[in-house]
C-alpha cells in the first residue's frame, strides 16, 4: 500500500497483517485487503479467500461476544488490486457463510485529474457512499445489540434461584439451669408417644440429686 499510493504506513509489524479494518470502538466491522497493480492471479486469489476467513471470524467472534445473530449480520469489504476494486458480501445462510459480489460495478479508484474527473460523476462514488451507509447502520445495529446484551447480563446477574422452604419440624429448646448438673444445651425433637419419652429423659439427665 506505501508503494501504490505514495504514503508511510510506518514500520510496524503484526503477527497477521490487516491491510484496512473498520472498528466501531472495540468491535471490528469488517476487514479489507489491498494488492498491488503487479500481484498475480494466485496472489489476487489467495488474498481474497483470506479476506473471507478474517470477516467470517469477525462475524463469529460478533456473536460469542455480545449475542449478535449471525442471519442479522450481513458484511461488505473491499478487495482492491492495484486501483481497481470490487465490494463483496459475507452472509450466513442456514449452517454456512455465503460470498458473492455486492455490485457488478468495478470500482476505479481516481490517480490523475482525468480519472478524478470520471471517479466523481461516474458509478464508484454512489457505491463507497452506500458502502459507508452501511458500515453506519451495522455500528447502530451493533450498539444496539450490545446494550441488549449488558442488560441482560445485569438481569441474571440480579435473578437468585427459588428455593423450597425446607420442613424443620417441631423441637423443644433446654437451656442450661442451676438445677442441672449438665449445663449443655439439649436439642430434642417431638415425635409422637415417643417424644414425650425423649423429653421427660432428657430432663432427667439434668436434674441433680439433692446434696
Amino acid at each position: 500500500m506505501q508503494q501504490e499510493y505514495d504514503v508511510d504506513a510506518g514500520s510496524a509489524t503484526y503477527g497477521r497483517k490487516l491491510d484496512l479494518q473498520c472498528r466501531a470502538e472495540e468491535h471490528e466491522l469488517n476487514n479489507s485487503e489491498f494488492k498491488v497493480d503487479g500481484a498475480s492471479e494466485q496472489q489476487v486469489e489467495v488474498q481474497y479467500r483470506k479476506n473471507l476467513r478474517v470477516n467470517q471470524a469477525m462475524m463469529l467472534y460478533l456473536k460469542e461476544q455480545i449475542g449478535m445473530s449471525l442471519e442479522d449480520l450481513d458484511v461488505l469489504a473491499l478487495d482492491v488490486h492495484g486501483l481497481s476494486a470490487v465490494l463483496f458480501a459475507l452472509k450466513y445462510n442456514g449452517d454456512v457463510f455465503i460470498s458473492d459480489l455486492a455490485t457488478k460495478h468495478m470500482l476505479r479508484l481516481p490517480d490523475s485529474p482525468a480519472s478524478w474527473k470520471r471517479f466523481l460523476r461516474g458509478n464508484t462514488l454512489s457505491v463507497l457512499l452506500a458502502y459507508v451507509k452501511h458500515l453506519l447502520d451495522l455500528t447502530e445495529r451493533i450498539e444496539g445489540q450490545e446494550l441488549r446484551h449488558e442488560e441482560e447480563a445485569r438481569t441474571s446477574d440480579r435473578r437468585t434461584p427459588e428455593r423450597e422452604p425446607r420442613p424443620l419440624g417441631g423441637f423443644t429448646f433446654l437451656s442450661p439451669s442451676k438445677r442441672r448438673c449438665n449445663s449443655n444445651p439439649r436439642l430434642v425433637q417431638k415425635d409422637g408417644a415417643q417424644d414425650d419419652e425423649a423429653e421427660e429423659g432428657a430432663v432427667s439427665e439434668h436434674e441433680c440429686d439433692d446434696i
